[in-house]
């Protein structure tokens, strides 16, 4: 039983070193994938440029991207690596506008259905 834990363990290991090989061939890790990103997240929620701009910089300390992810519940690993379970995650861990929307769009119906014609 242990065994067989451990070859699951191994498999799992080989998966995730594979899809993390193939991030940092794609260039994934580099800042201006990294800037894309930033940009991606300012645009998507409405975000200051002042929010970002010590992110633009040509070479991004650490300080301002763990400030920029915590400030913004960002995952580190989509932000800096391209990991999309850590996108994943994150956009779990958020409350989804989208379902607000339809029930605000099934609402206005419903008050547009009800009016009389004058």
């Amino acid at each position: 039983m242990k065994s067989a834990r451990e070859a699951k363990r191994a498999i799992a290991d080989v998966a995730r070193r594979k899809a993390a090989d193939r991030l940092r061939r794609d260039g994934a890790h580099s800042m201006d994938a990294i800037r894309r990103r930033v940009r991606a997240i300012a645009q998507e929620r409405n975000l200051q440029p002042a929010d970002i701009t010590k992110l633009m910089h040509k070479r991004i300390s650490n300080q301002p991207r763990l400030a920029f992810a915590e400030k913004h519940k960002i995952s580190l690993d989509w932000l800096l690596c391209g990991d999309l379970k850590g996108l994943q995650r994150m956009m779990q861990a958020r409350p989804s506008r989208l379902r607000f929307r339809r029930r605000s769009a099934r609402n206005h119906a419903d008050l547009f259905s009800a009016l009389t014609p004058q």
